[in-house]
């Protein structure tokens, strides 16, 4: 069969793409650059960007001998007003209609659990999800609880892996008495391909994908510390007023999963209805495993325990980064050329461009460290910066040695800065 994946980059359909690759299938992956990580002859690559994807004939040429479309294409927070509108319902009805046009036989449609009246995420999903429904095509919705993999982890999964590896202590929102149904990441790309292929007898179902249990946050993250074979520590509650002030400052000034989204479907609560339709044995022949079993019995790798402790430090690293840069600039501001001037003459600078350069590579300064929190360009910006430093040390080396001898560590202090440089340059992709 012949299938198109949206999101095809994403955590979630990572796992979905290698289970279809494993069966045989031939696929259409769609994500917004046009690039996979699969090298292999059953793949075709399109770029294709949900933001702007919004009229069916966009997508009809790539329908052409497709037996299903699986979408898992998908926001946690709007960069611009009307993203959950356009990349939830407005580009995925646009695919729907397509199908319809084009006699595609299946769509599979991931969705999520949650309130729809308590989180705009939530709502356009849903929304998305009772059109489909209605829509004449043979489709399936699934709605899957918390997605973990022992294998990674993105977004909010990473968030609550920091969390349980930090040194000596487990901070817990509240008294982390809520509950949430984790599903595994390999069950949930199971039940989705099984339903893509249509090996169900229904042509039409919303199925909710989550293990056997409802647990508590604080069990959870305890049973990933435990995984992570990492002592036990002091679980510290934190009062709830302090986590919605974070996450209102990591609404507004950072781009990771610490937002009202996550802190909403964890606040709330992130369980399956009780009168639902689960994605048991008995309508999909997969029986989704509980996630605490899965960890009590799985071993961590040295990669992991990594991966959870840097999770946390990555954004201390581009904060003293951003902070090095912005009062380098300031420096060059307020000392001036005269300042400057016993290091620009050793580098041989004419007196008349030094007032100049002073200025100019203090707003460059000012300038690289601010920009290190536009995420989009964020790698580009780090290697500005360690072309700077590489170039000013490199001058200093040949025309003053003296610097590196100098008091407080001179130029030698630039060797572990270009080292925190790269260390940042590496953990840029998150996925």
């Amino acid at each position: 069969m012949k299938f198109l994946v949206t999101g095809a980059n994403g955590f979630i359909a990572s796992a979905i793409v290698e289970q279809l690759l494993q069966a045989g299938h031939q696929l259409v992956l769609a994500s917004r650059r046009g690039h996979t990580g699969f090298p292999v002859n059953q793949v075709t690559a399109i770029p294709m960007d949900f933001n702007q994807c919004l009229d069916p004939e966009e997508w009809k040429d790539y329908l052409q001998d497709v037996d299903g479309v699986i979408n898992c294409a998908g926001i946690l927070r709007e960069s611009t007003s009307g993203d959950y509108e356009r990349i939830h319902f407005q580009a995925p009805q646009a695919l729907a209609k397509a199908c319809l046009d084009c006699g595609v036989k299946r769509f599979v449609q991931i969705s999520a659990v949650g309130d729809a009246e308590t989180s705009d995420f939530i709502a356009s999903k849903h929304r998305f999800d009772e059109w489909l429904l209605a829509s004449g095509l043979d489709c399936t919705v699934v709605r899957p609880s918390v997605v973990v993999s022992l294998r990674g982890s993105y977004g909010g999964t990473s968030l609550l892996r920091a969390l349980s590896a930090l040194p000596w202590l487990v901070l817990l929102p509240g008294k982390g008495e809520q509950k949430i149904q984790p599903v595994l990441l390999e069950d949930l790309a199971s039940i989705v391909v099984h339903q893509a292929e249509n090996k169900g007898d229904a042509k039409t179902a919303l199925l909710y994908a989550a293990g056997p249990e409802p647990v508590t946050l604080r069990d959870f993250v305890l049973a990933q510390r435990q995984w992570l074979q990492l002592p036990a520590g002091f679980c510290i509650p934190v009062p709830l007023s302090l986590v919605r002030i974070a996450v209102q400052l990591g609404e507004q000034f950072g781009h990771g999963p610490m937002g009202l989204t996550v802190n909403t479907l964890l606040e709330q609560g992130n369980t399956v209805p009780a009168d639902a339709t689960t994605a048991r044995e008995e309508n999909t022949g997969i029986q989704p495993r509980s996630v605490i079993e899965t960890l009590r019995l799985s071993s961590s790798f040295v990669q992991d325990r990594w991966h959870a402790r840097l999770y946390g430090i990555r954004p201390v690293m581009l904060f003293v980064l951003s902070c090095l840069w912005i009062l380098s600039g300031i420096s060059g501001l307020v000392h001036g050329q005269d300042g400057f001037a016993p290091i620009l003459n050793a580098l041989q600078i004419p007196v008349a461009f030094q007032g100049a350069l002073v200025l100019a590579t203090s707003v460059l300064d000012i300038v690289l460290g601010l920009a290190v929190w536009a995420t989009r360009w964020r790698g580009l910006v780090l290697g500005c910066m360690a072309l700077s430093v590489m170039a000013y040390t490199a001058a200093l080396a040949v025309q003053a040695l003296d610097y590196w001898l100098s008091p407080l560590g001179g130029l030698a202090k630039n060797l572990p800065l270009l080292v925190l440089l790269a260390i940042s340059g590496v953990m840029e992709k998150q996925r």
